[in-house]
């Protein structure tokens, strides 16, 4: 069973929930997807959207979805929260690493809101930002985004002061990314429109980052970007934990 604990930081908490291991982790995020994919059912009238992170826990568990035989209700969007800046076949794309959960789950193409990774670069972030403001403009309410957390303290594409000040004036930016690489990514302001977020972190290189977003959210660049939200936690294997 998963061990819970809650950190606080000027009146605010953040739930911390503690797996076993990648695996466990993995597994609870898969039953949250199709938890939602149940609620999306139940409230056929609204159009709810999921964010989605890339990395090795989260593909495990797009994974699982994917393999439970479950299709995805007709109002449920899968929104995700960054992208490498590369074209769509190329194997950093995290769109690429989600394809075969998305065929699996049968979304149709106006289900997912991705970043259009044919346009050029500001382009590719202005049109990913207006999409994105689309959705909530035509009554979608984003209901879990679920995002990671690097061993240097990012979240989605958001790595520096400098990127967090530049998402406050957009609802996504291009990012030059310390791996060399551009990213696009959902600003801010996107990502706390969610009734929850919850960051997935497994790996002992994550330890660190851990303890000071629980302890110290704002000298930590994911705690900024979720700063105050009144529902955040963080899934962690033990690895990650201790």
């Amino acid at each position: 069973m998963p061990v819970d604990s809650a950190s606080g930081s000027c009146g605010w908490m953040i739930n911390r929930r503690v797996y076993n291991d990648a695996d466990a982790v993995a597994h609870a995020l898969a039953e949250s997807l199709l938890g939602l994919f149940d609620q999306a059912i139940a409230e056929p009238g609204r159009q709810i959207g999921v964010m989605l992170a890339g990395g090795r826990t989260p593909k495990a568990a797009y994974g699982l979805v994917a393999a439970s035989g479950r299709h995805i209700p007709p109002n449920l969007t899968l929104i995700i929260s960054d992208e490498r800046w590369v074209p769509a076949d190329h194997p950093d794309s995290n769109a690429l690493m989600m394809q075969p959960f998305f065929q699996a789950v049968q979304a149709a193409p106006e289900q997912l809101l991705l970043v259009n990774t044919t346009l050029p670069r500001l382009d590719s972030a202005a049109d990913f930002g207006r999409r994105l403001q689309q959705f909530f403009s035509s009554d979608g309410s984003l209901e879990t985004a679920f995002l990671g957390l690097g061993a240097d303290g990012h979240t989605a594409s958001l790595f520096s002061p400098n990127d967090l000040d530049r998402a406050s004036r957009q609802p996504a930016i291009d990012v030059d990314r310390p791996d060399g690489r551009i990213g696009i990514s959902a600003a801010p302001s996107i990502i706390r429109m969610a009734t929850r977020i919850v960051f997935v972190v497994t790996g002992s290189d994550k330890t660190e980052k851990v303890r000071s977003l629980l302890a110290q959210p704002r000298n930590v660049i994911a705690g900024q970007v979720v700063w105050k939200h009144p529902q955040v936690a963080v899934w962690l294997d033990r690895a990650a934990a201790e």
